[in-house]
């Protein structure tokens, strides 16, 4: 699509942190596009306002378009910018934290129609504008010594450079600890579940169901120690990316694991863990980095996955004598147990994000919504298809998180 920028807010890399970025419309006059068009535009003192569920700019400078005469627009209205109603309701919850405001980055032109690109922000310290001068004299020296004969160096150097003031000094230092953390907590939850089931402490079957519903909440739990910036999430899905990895290679026999197999399958069989353990991990990629720790629709879904599904299969085997009439290896007990557990699971987590501050509350809000997504889960867990209720279960949730949150 042909962009072409019309203005750009300058000092706002050198002002604020920026963490996460989106794309708006904006409602504009007439004779404000034409102006828009011929770059009259000042970003310079314009923030961005949440007000009754809307988002409007605020001292955005349009100037006046000289033809429109009589019918001209008051250059700093305030304007209307339009996103989608999750986008404004995440853009509320973070604005309410102490010191994070929304900028306008820069607006441009995409297909004719004029779009802002916002960002939610935080202000810097004045030891970190030092430290943004600092890279800046580093960036020229390195241009200014290794200009011709080395300017390929110099070209790899100083996209380096800015590829960690991308990042951040304190992102990498505090987000690798976080992702040490979530790994070894991750590891060592599978290492003693795996370690029980050889020693048959506990069967390989119920090893392989507390993994099942342990390791999301553990996992999303991990994400409270992430910071909020932009590459946390990448870090973040190297967690179960890595773990998943793992299933891969001990499936495949590439690497032999015989604890693992002996507590991540049903029969002893090395290729049973490329089926539902395989799909879990890779649930848990996708849904770390679509969706991450700023709304409960990645976080319910997987709380159905590990708590619904994982609890359904302990209760139903124990409990289930009454069978379904639509799946005979399916019973009521499961059933209740799978809403209970994806229900139960979903409440707690979410508690412990409002208490964080990371979802705005009461937590009353959010109980009708995982009760209806408790209850269509728990539906699907009843179908007869086995071997993807990981990835059925995770889509239902899914879908209806969207319509729900």
């Amino acid at each position: 699509m042909p962009i072409k920028v019309v203005s750009k807010n300058r000092k706002a890399k050198y002002e604020y942190f920026i963490f996460e970025q989106y794309e708006a419309g904006i409602v504009l006059q007439g004779s404000e596009i034409k102006s828009i068009r011929a770059g009259q535009v000042s970003l310079a003192e314009a923030y961005v306002r949440i007000d009754s569920g809307e988002a409007w700019i605020i001292d955005l400078h349009i100037a006046h378009y000289e033809q429109a005469g009589i019918f001209n627009h008051e250059p700093r209205r305030p304007r209307k910018l339009l996103l989608h109603r999750r986008e404004i309701r995440h853009l509320w919850d973070q604005v309410r934290k102490k010191g994070v405001t929304i900028i306008p980055l820069k607006m441009y032109l995409k297909d004719g129609l004029a779009k802002v690109e916002i960002a939610i922000v935080k202000g810097k310290k004045l030891y970190d504008k030092r430290q943004v001068i600092a890279n800046r004299d580093a960036q020229r020296e390195i241009d200014r010594q290794y200009h011709g004969k080395y300017k390929l160096i110099s070209t790899l150097i100083r996209r380096s450079i800015g590829f960690l003031n991308f990042f951040g000094n304190n992102m990498l230092r505090n987000n690798l600890i976080a992702t040490l953390i979530a790994f070894g907590t991750a590891l060592v939850w599978l290492r003693i579940n795996n370690f029980a089931a050889q020693k048959h402490w506990i069967s390989s079957h119920l090893s392989r169901k507390f993994i099942h519903i342990g390791t999301g909440p553990i996992f999303v739990l991990c994400w409270l120690l992430f910071n909020n910036n932009p590459g946390a999430r990448f870090m973040a899905a190297l967690v179960p990316l890595t773990i998943t990895i793992q299933f891969i290679l001990v499936g495949l026999g590439v690497i032999r694991d015989e604890a693992a197999v002996q507590a991540m399958s049903r029969t002893g069989d090395r290729r049973e863990i490329l089926r539902g353990p395989l799909y879990y991990g890779v649930i848990f990629v996708i849904i770390t980095l679509l969706y991450w720790k700023y709304t409960p629709i990645g976080i319910v879904a997987l709380m159905m996955v590990c708590g619904g599904d994982g609890l359904a299969d302990i209760i139903g085997r124990r409990f289930g004598k009454s069978k379904l009439p639509w799946n005979g290896s399916k019973s009521w007990a499961g059933s209740l147990g799978m809403f209970f557990g994806g229900w139960s699971l979903s409440i707690i987590i979410v508690a412990i994000y409002i208490y964080a501050d990371i979802f705005s509350g009461p937590l009353t809000i959010y109980i009708p919504a995982i009760i209806l997504i408790a209850v269509a889960a728990t539906i699907v867990e009843t179908l007869p298809i086995p071997d993807i209720d990981n990835i059925s279960i995770a889509l239902v949730s899914l879908v209806l998180g969207h319509l729900l949150f």
